[in-house]
């Protein structure tokens, strides 16, 4: 009888220590500790996008364990830039959609864009190529946006005895277009400084 005891005691210890969920709390040990590689390059679910008739690009890539990345998409023209940052093992369209739009001035014209992938804690990088067929087209009231020159009913205010500059300049510089209205001058006082609340 002793012997039956034991053995379904032992028996009972065996089955009720089975763990019947598979969900782990915290963080996965391969996360943790593992190796990082990529398992799916970079790469955009279209190479040319059409922002200004409502089309959208999103990036893939799969790598081993869950991470922090940077996807960053620059101009090549304008030098407009996109960044998206997240933590995960992959990129999808959720994680990485782009409808255009800019986080940095200026706007993105119509030219190619280098994407590239980067992790904080991982050395590697990755890289690929969109074309904007045509720029997203932004909502709000154009007042003048200066690629005919300045309005010749307009004028300027210039502060006498300062060195000021109210001109139409094409350069990197424009924030949408290949113009804009440049205010710049430099006084040689300060007894303004300290009123502004």
């Amino acid at each position: 009888m002793k012997y039956y005891i034991t053995l379904s005691a032992l028996i009972l210890v065996l089955f009720s220590c089975h763990k019947k969920d598979s969900k782990i709390d915290g963080p996965s040990l391969e996360d943790l500790n593992g190796q990082f590689s990529v398992l799916s390059p970079l790469a955009a679910s279209i190479d040319s996008v059409d922002f200004a008739s409502g089309e959208t690009v999103y990036f893939t890539a799969l790598f081993s364990k869950t991470s922090e990345w940077n996807l960053k998409i620059t101009g090549l023209v304008s030098g407009a830039v996109k960044t998206m940052t997240g933590t995960s093992n992959e990129l999808n369209a959720s994680s990485s959609l782009w409808s255009g739009e800019t986080t940095n001035l200026p706007i993105f014209k119509n030219e190619n864009c280098k994407v590239e992938l980067t992790f904080p804690n991982e050395t590697d990088t990755l890289i690929t190529y969109v074309k904007v067929l045509q720029a997203k087209v932004n909502s709000g009231f154009l007042i003048s946006d200066f690629e005919n020159g300045f309005n010749s009913g307009w004028t300027s205010f210039i502060q006498s005895g300062a060195n000021m500059n109210f001109q139409v300049l094409s350069d990197a510089s424009s924030p949408q277009g290949n113009k804009y209205y440049n205010m710049a001058g430099t006084v040689n006082w300060d007894w303004l400084i300290g009123l502004v609340n």
